[in-house]
């Protein structure tokens, strides 16, 4: 189905391999806690002691809802006091116990609980709460107190594997000798206590969004790393040093709860050590969110242990819905959703199992277990560690990164039967290792395989069975996994629950709060006729399966023949009807009815083995708000049941546990799971319902209900419906929202808001009507393992990151992307996006995004096939479940949440683990082409603007490393309460900060009161730090530059260096509305630009070129001008060579002054141009000028560009020419004239200059312009001279080339349908031309597929077409075939650029599509002068589009008067249909008769000529009848005779018939006999009989012919008879011997598994299964699932036997047989398997 199913196919393969040779001789190595793994005879895996189901019941909301166990979820009870308008909690993290199952301990755990409270159930800590119920609109806020132990104490009782950035060393880094700088350097670890609170789902503002850098210590924690980078406290929650809130409770008249500012002395926002604030807007819809731990590194361990709980949202819909009520208008019914709500929280997890007699004790399979709650040894082991011991209830996690490949493995499977994840290395492409071929990070793994410890060269597979390999992956001992399947399901805390409920509907909450697995759940009636598992195991525990094999009777269950089978669909309970996801209420309520889970099984199709349909599938953090009705249902109990695949959508058997399921210790997973027990993840809870006597019908649902639910949901031309009042509008409107709106969406292309394959934008209507067209999608990219998806170590990672824009086969790539990359997704207030998400992998990710939803617009395979959403899928949603080689495309429109305070920006390292300037951890990609960066990445502090994350909710995954931050760009709050007074010639500027995340103002000034004209723009600094707000800017603008004012914040994003990041990938600024405008009195103002003029170099004797001063009034009034002198040192150096400055200035104008430089000599000059005015600041302004005399060549060139006549293309102009001339005092050096730049190949140039040029000499350059193609030509010619320095003037050229362009209009042409082999009206192209020359219409003709389909003709001549005329083609279309039919017109013409225009050319064949069904009839023996029964000739019209006329339909050939019809057809058969003709056959005389039934009709293509179908139709009239026509006797075992079956010959005639012979023939006639009373001559209206019995001599099929040869017509008569043969029952045992080794007296060795196969035709039939031999006393069956008595053991069915070795006293070796008496071999057998082992 996919890669990773195929692996584990090949797992096991492997395994089965292995089991069946020869084994494993030799004992795995030894391995502990500090001793190197063993990857591949050891599983380093565990599974949970055997747990009862359902014998604990589920625990509720509340202390009143308590479980049998004392299990339930608190609620959070609000504070509403101290911050009035919003509820305050108190929230304590700390570990506790809570025991999650009778059959087990407590487990330890760490969990919340609130602590602003008296009420004792809600301040106690209990799994998954305390559940905050919160109001829409109505804020939420917390204080998060982190009271987690400190020191080591504080550490995780799970495995932690410290590679994983964020969870082991940070940036505080030294060298371990301080002597020595270049030693290795010790870097200080984060510790283990850290958490955070994140909102998932939450519209919260970033500071209290929880993400992976917002983690905090708890207080005294003594370390450098206190908290994360990225946290910010509330900025309106006050606290006292000591960490007392200041409320009006406790602070009377502060006013400071609420408030931005607080005078209490020693007042701060920080709550103090160890402690954190949050603000959640609640400015949602209603809906199930939760809350859970976000922090760096160690997200996956915290949600696991218990950070996590529940958050229950509601608004007045919702409300209304349940108890009724109005809302905008529309009123709602109550109990259209029922008032009784049930959560259920989905989880699962493994228990680790202590006991070391047990079969499941963790150390068993998991040798390197050395975490929990155990106590530790009082000494070391050989390896210097500690080891702890196992204590049963603790949870379990995995360690030990076990690789799928073994590529030594002598079975040439090249698989590893434990593995369970690929390693790079060892995958293809590999993962380089850094140093081989040069490879470099981060291209490359720093650790790659490494030699086994385990490996002996001298080891033979042939004598071992197996042996190690040389190498082992370089993988960490501690070490993450990619995913964790674990074995147990909980249920809001508690394993495999049972539920009590009346026989009424009631609402479920469902959140699939699992690390990594899938759900698909269904509801089946439990099977009744499973015995208890076990005296004290619950009752009806289980759901029967049958097959999965065709069902005619249930045509949609799967029939895959799939492992375990299928729930019996006869026992399907209610339907879910679901109205809610994670997003709120969807557009319309869903029916789900009961359906397994199935796969996309078409090999065909590019994405063949992703999940295609079930129930409720929901994949991890998913929720579901759904209704089930149980009324008909009293007295039932219900199985809530999952079969949703582990890994989805592939299926790995080691995670597949399931009652029955077959031993799989061979690859590292469990022996098998017995009735009414676990491990199992497919019985997730029984629901007993109350009462008695009911009966429903599968997948059953209230239709009055459901009408109710549909009508509340639906929008009227006069009332909104539920998800238009509640929801935020959606973004794309497709037809699924049309009764959602009352409107009607585009549901086809090109609107059709859906995305195919290949596009890059899409089109489609909003809500609101507005027509958005070719909108730019942005291409995603997710890529997980497939070679090029591995982490540092080689260990497969997901990630996320971009596909290259406008992808195609030359281009197609991935850049994929670390976490603590800059950021490329930005986002902006309400910015519209529409991401384009491509999956290159194995696994289905739920994609999570922070702050908004998302709406789903559609999948589509990388073959193109579009599939919609699901129906629930619709509306909003904040995870979303994207699968391989497909394309998942969503919308979203982020909302700002709107809070009562500024929001600083998230400025902090990009990767927050090293030190500043590392380059460590990026992926140095070109996010613009995949490519290497210009620069390397390096860490840096980095402005997020709102900093949000998205990522994979598989916590594995979002770890390590599929996670990107996003930017969210909003505005700086504006300025506010401006003002602007003169002070002199300035003016003084003050304004009230009102931003957090300015990084600067800008300050307008102008004379126009809306800043349209003259505006001059002067910065300011931002506060300092930026995050301050509240205070008075102050600046002064010197020189005043108008008499308007405004200022604005500005935020500027843009980021330090490698420039790749910008600005293709980074908005540069975010800008504040601008504040109010201030105004000031008027001034004149004078202003130079530029404020000084420098002449440089000038040959003494020569005039520079003029230099020229712009003097602007920038004031309010008129400047008056008294005069303008040159003054200084060498005023007479210069002149003012003009001056356009009158006596008076208008404000805002301007004039100018032009200076020349005249040097006398050879020297430095300089004087100051002086402009005497009334501006009071600035009464003599002066600019200075100055300029250096030199003896020197002046190169002066006339003209200074050359611009030609446009010129045709290919051909050359007349010469232009340019004079050079030397008008400097010595000599000019003229080193070379030449072409440069531009199109040079278009210019030529020749020159008649010396290499040297007097003074006051000159010469001639000339060029000419050749242009080589339409358009404007640009080239320069370069003239190098030595004046006496080397200079280079440029002369630019350039020329249009003229030439014709053919334009086609229309560029397509689309003929639609058209009926085949009839010519269409004609369409018209016109040929233009829209160049600047004649164009010439050489030829006209047809290219491509199906040329022959059109035709043409045009009045494009031989005469050219002037410039802006056209001609045109006329084009017909007559389809020779059917469906698409495509070719270009093609028109050759004398544009240089385009010779041949070509214009696409389409239509559709249409045509009836004839057939005739069946194309023979034939009637067999029919007596004469009687009625055949009607045969049945269908006449099908196969066309979708046009209809099929008949003609005629009538009987012909030889004896049509034999055979009469009966025709249903009328004239014509519509499109897709089909009509019905019954022919029938009277024989009137004996013998053989044949005709033909003839269908004339209008089909162009088929039929014989075209539209005329004959379908013959023969019979033969007889006088015999026999009373059968065939005989099948059905299986009969070998040798063995069955009951007879009869034939009975009658004689319809008047006269004798002769029987001359009745023999048996064909195939087998030896395992047929037969007996006949017939005598040789059978008189009229006398009948016989023959006997006929089948005793077959072979297995499989047999078959033969009874031949009765006679004097009637058709003679002989056949008849066909056939049966199966059978094997009689036969038993095979596997193995048949087993050696139990060394086991210690009084101890049980491991049960080893017996299977016993009905390998016979027929079932088994067991009478007793018994240990005998000589010490059977030694040996104990402690498992037998083998049936017993009459039922019988089916055909090809296995059952099993486990028996262990149970030495009570007595040394040596012991012997034994385990024996199986059955009816093998057809009568009383037993087979027996011998038993040896060793007592000692």
């Amino acid at each position: 189905m996919s890669r990773r199913f195929l692996q584990h196919i090949c797992l096991a393969f492997a395994a089965a391999v292995l089991f069946l040779g020869t084994g494993t001789a030799q004992a795995a190595p030894y391995t502990a806690p500090g001793y190197t793994p063993d990857y591949y005879e050891t599983p380093n895996w565990a599974n949970s002691p055997p747990l009862r189901k359902f014998v604990d019941t589920l625990p509720g909301l509340d202390a009143g809802a308590k479980n049998n166990l004392g299990q339930y979820i608190p609620v959070a009870i609000p504070d509403t006091t101290s911050y009035p308008g919003s509820d305050y909690y108190e929230l304590e993290l700390d570990e506790y116990s809570e025991q999650m199952h009778s059959d087990l301990p407590p487990t330890k755990l760490r969990g919340y609980r609130q602590v602003n409270t008296t009420d004792p159930n809600v301040s106690s800590f209990h799994y998954l709460g305390p559940l905050i119920i919160a109001t829409k609109d109505r804020p939420v806020r917390v204080k998060f107190i982190n009271a987690l132990p400190n020191g080591s104490a504080g550490d995780l009782f799970l495995p932690v594997d410290t590679t994983i950035m964020g969870s082991g060393e940070g940036p505080n880094c030294a060298p371990a000798d301080p002597m020595d700088p270049m030693s290795p350097m010790n870097c200080e670890m984060y510790t283990q206590n850290r958490a955070d609170l994140h909102l998932h789902g939450g519209r919260t503002p970033w500071i209290s969004d929880g993400t992976p850098h917002q983690w905090i210590t708890p207080a005294g924690e003594a370390t450098n790393y206190k908290q994360g980078v990225s946290v910010v406290n509330v900025p309106d929650m006050w606290f006292k040093a000591d960490g007392t809130m200041i409320t009006e409770a406790t602070f009377p008249g502060s006013n400071c709860a609420g408030s931005t500012t607080c005078a209490e002395p020693g007042a701060v926002n920080n709550p103090g050590d160890g402690a954190q604030t949050y603000y959640w807007t609640n400015q949602q819809s209603s809906r199930l969110m939760f809350y859970h731990d976000h922090s760096s590194g160690i997200t996956r361990l915290n949600v696991y242990v218990g950070e996590a709980a529940g958050y229950l949202l509601q608004d007045d819909v919702e409300k209304a819905l349940v108890n009724g009520g109005t809302v905008n208008g529309r009123t709602f019914k109550a109990g259209t959703i029922p008032a009784d709500q049930i959560p259920l929280i989905i989880q699962d997890k493994t228990f680790v199992d202590g006991d070391p007699a047990s079969p499941t004790y963790v150390k068993k399979t998991d040798p390197l277990w050395n975490w929990g709650t155990g106590p530790l040894s009082a000494t070391p082991n050989a390896k210097g560690v500690f080891e702890r011991e196992a204590n049963t209830g603790d949870l379990w996690w995995p360690h030990v990164y076990m690789p799928a490949e073994n590529p030594f493995n002598p079975d040439l499977s090249g698989m590893n039967s434990y593995g369970r994840w690929f390693y790079g290395p060892w995958f293809y492409p590999a993962t380089p290792v850094c140093g081989d071929n040069g490879a470099q990070l981060p291209m490359c793994i720093a650790k790659g395989p490494v030699a086994n410890p385990y490996y002996d060269p001298t080891c033979d597979p042939a004598v071992t069975g197996f042996c190690q390999p040389p190498l082992i992956p370089g993988t960490p001992d501690t070490s993450w996994g990619a995913e964790a399947f674990l074995d147990t399901m909980v249920v809001n805390g508690t394993a495999y629950p049972k539920l009590a409920v009346d026989p009424k509907p009631y609402r479920l909450r469902i959140l699939n709060a699992a690390h990594d697995r899938f759900l698909n759940l269904q509801l089946y009636q439990a099977d009744t006729n499973v015995p208890k598992g076990c005296p004290t195991c619950a009752d009806n525990s289980e759901v029967k399966m049958v097959p999965a094999l065709e069902m005619p009777a249930y045509p949609n269950w799967p029939a895959d023949a799939r492992e375990g089978g299928v729930p019996d669909p006869a026992l399907r309970g209610p339907a879910f009807i679901q109205v809610g996801s994670e997003g709120g209420l969807l557009p319309a309520p869903v029916v789900l009815p009961n359906q397994p889970v199935s796969w996309n099984l078409d090999p065909t199709t590019f994405n063949f083995g992703n999940v295609n349909g079930g129930t409720l599938i929901m994949g991890p953090a998913e929720r579901a708000d759904v209704i089930v009705d149980f009324s008909k249902y009293a007295g039932k109990t219900l199985i809530l049941y999952n079969d949703a695949p582990t890994a989805f959508p592939a299926l790995v058997p080691q995670y597949n546990y399931y009652t029955g399921a077959p031993d799989r210790t061979d690859m590292g997973g469990i022996a098998g799971t017995p009735i009414g027990f676990g491990p199992n993840i497919r019985t997730v809870m029984q629901i007993v319902v109350s009462g008695s006597g009911g009966s429903a019908p599968p997948d059953d649902y209230n239709p009055a209900m459901l009408t109710e639910l549909q009508n509340a949901f639906k929008t009227t031309p006069t009332e909104a419906g539920a998800f238009s009042l509640s929801q935020d509008p959606i973004i794309v409107g497709q037809t699924a929202y049309n009764e959602t709106y009352n409107k009607l969406f585009p549901a086809t292309w090109p609107n059709w808001g859906v995305s195919r394959i290949t596009d890059t934008s899409i089109s489609f209507k909003q809500p609101d009507g507005t027509l958005m067209e070719n909108f730019p999608m942005m291409p995603k990219a997710i890529h997980d393992e497939m070679g090029a998806s591995f982490d540092e170590f080689g260990r497969m990672a997901a990630k996320l990151g971009l596909e290259l824009p406008f992808t195609n086969a030359a281009t197609a790539n991935f850049v994929l992307q670390n976490y603590v990359d800059p950021v490329t997704e930005h986002l902006t207030p309400g910015g519209m996006q529409v991401w384009k998400i491509s999956h290159n992998g194995v696994d289905s990710h739920p994609i999570h995004f922070h702050l908004f939803d998302v709406q789903i617009l559609n999948r589509v395979s990388w073959d193109g096939i579009i599939r919609l959403p699901d129906a629930n899928e619709l509306g909003w949603k904040d995870t979303i479940r994207v699968s391989p080689l497909e394309d998942t495309i969503v919308a979203l429109r982020p909302v700002t949440p709107q809070v009562p305070f500024p929001l600083p920006d998230s400025i902090r390292p990009l990767n927050p683990s090293v030190p500043i300037g590392s380059d460590m951890g990026f992926s140095q990609s070109d996010p613009k082409n995949g490519g290497n960066l210009g620069g390397a990445m390096v860490n840096q502090m980095y402005n997020f603007g709102h900093e949000y994350v998205w990522h994979c909710h598989i916590l594995s995954h979002e770890e390590n490393d599929m996670m990107r931050p996003m930017s969210f760009l909003v505005p700086p709050a504006a300025p506010a309460t401006l003002a602007a007074v003169n002070n002199g010639p300035n003016v003084d500027v003050s304004f009230k900060d009102n931003s957090a995340s300015e990084t600067s103002f800008e300050l307008q000034i102008s004379n126009d009161p809306s800043f349209q004209a003259g505006v001059s723009t002067q910065p300011v600094a931002a506060s300092v730090p930026a995050s301050k707000f509240g205070e008075t800017m102050q600046v002064s603008v010197n020189p005043a530059l108008g008499t308007y004012y405004r200022v604005q914040a500005i935020d500027d994003y843009t980021p330090a260096a490698p420039a790749s990041y910008t600005p293709d990938w980074k908005a540069a600024t975010s800008r504040s509305s601008w504040s109010n405008i201030a105004t000031v009195a008027a001034i004149p103002i004078a202003l130079t630009s530029p404020a000084s003029l420098a002449f440089g170099n000038q040959p003494f004797g020569t005039a520079s070129a003029e230099k020229t001063v712009t003097l602007e009034n920038g004031g309010r009034s008129d400047l008056a001008i008294a005069s303008v002198t040159l003054a200084g040192a060498n005023p007479g150096e210069f002149a003012v060579s003009a001056n356009n400055c009158g006596a008076t200035l208008a404000p805002a104008a301007t004039c100018s002054i032009s200076v020349t430089f005249n040097p006398t000599v050879a020297a430095a000059a300089s004087a100051s141009l002086t402009v005497n005015s009334d501006d009071p600041a600035r009464p003599a302004l002066a600019v200075p000028v100055s300029g250096t005399g030199i003896a020197s060549a002046l190169a002066t060139l006339s003209p200074l560009q050359l611009v030609f006549d446009p010129q045709p293309v290919a051909t050359t102009s007349a010469a232009k020419t340019i004079s050079l001339s030397n008008t400097g005092n010595q000599d000019l050096a003229v080193s070379a004239i030449r072409l440069t730049g531009g199109t040079v190949a278009d210019f030529n140039v020749t020159h008649d200059c010396p290499v040297t040029l007097t003074p006051a000499a000159s010469c001639t350059i000339s060029v000419t312009a050749t242009p080589s193609r339409a358009g404007t030509v640009l080239a320069d010619l370069a003239i190098d001279t030595q004046s006496p320095a080397a200079a280079t003037s440029v002369i630019p050229l350039s020329v249009t080339g003229t030439a014709p362009i053919a334009v086609a209009n229309p560029a397509a042409l689309d003929f639609g349908s058209q009926f085949a082999k009839s010519a269409s009206l004609p369409k018209q192209v016109v040929i233009s031309n829209a160049g600047t020359a004649p164009l010439t219409v050489s030829g006209i003709g047809f290219a491509g597929t199906n040329t022959g389909d059109f035709s043409q003709t045009s009045n494009c001549g031989s005469a050219p077409i002037a410039v802006g005329a056209s001609c045109s083609v006329d084009v017909s279309f007559t389809p020779q075939g059917l469906g698409s039919r495509t070719a270009a017109l093609a028109v050759a013409t004398s544009d240089p650029a385009t010779p041949l225009v070509s214009v696409a050319l389409a239509g559709t064949g249409v045509a009836p599509v004839a057939s005739v069904t069946p194309t023979t009839l034939s009637y067999g023996n029919v007596l004469v002068n009687t009625a055949s029964l009607s045969q049945t000739v269908t006449v099908s019209n196969a066309s979708s589009t046009t209809a099929l006329q008949i003609s005629g339909i009538t009987l012909t050939g030889a004896d049509p008067t034999h055979f009469t019809l009966a025709s249903s057809c009328g004239a014509s058969v519509a499109p897709g249909g089909s009509c019905s003709v019954a022919v029938s056959f009277t024989p009137l005389a004996e013998g053989a008769k044949s005709a033909a039934l003839t269908v004339v009709s209008n089909d162009p293509f088929n039929g014989t000529p075209a539209g005329t179908f004959s379908v013959p139709v023969t019979g033969l009239g007889t006088t015999i009848t026999l009373s059968s026509q065939a005989l099948y006797f059905g299986p009969q075992v070998l040798n063995n005779s069955s009951s007879s079956q009869v034939v009975s010959i009658l004689n319809t005639s008047d006269l004798p018939m002769t029987i001359s012979n009745i023999a048996l023939t064909g195939a087998n006639p030896g395992d047929f006999t037969q007996t006949n009373n017939c005598p040789a001559s059978l008189n009229g209206g006398r009948s016989c009989t023959i006997n006929i019995r089948f005793r077959p001599t072979a297995p499989g099929a047999r078959s033969a012919s009874l031949s009765i040869f006679d004097s009637a017509a058709g003679s002989p008569q056949s008849i066909p008879i056939s049966g199966t043969g059978l094997l009689g029952p036969a038993a095979t045992l596997n193995p048949t011997s087993i050696n139990f080794g060394n086991v210690t007296r009084g101890s049980t060795s491991q049960a080893q598994t017996i299977t016993l196969t009905s390998s016979g035709g027929v079932p088994l039939k067991i009478s007793s299964i018994s240990l005998g031999g000589d010490s059977p006393g030694s040996f104990t069956l402690v498992n037998n699932d083998c049936p017993i008595g009459a039922l019988g053991l089916a055909s090809g069915s296995s059952c099993t036997v486990s028996v262990a070795f149970a030495p009570n006293r007595g040394t040596g070796s012991r012997q034994a047989t385990v024996n199986f008496t059955d009816n093998a071999n057809n009568g009383t057998s037993t087979q027996r398997v011998t038993l040896v082992g060793v007592a000692q």
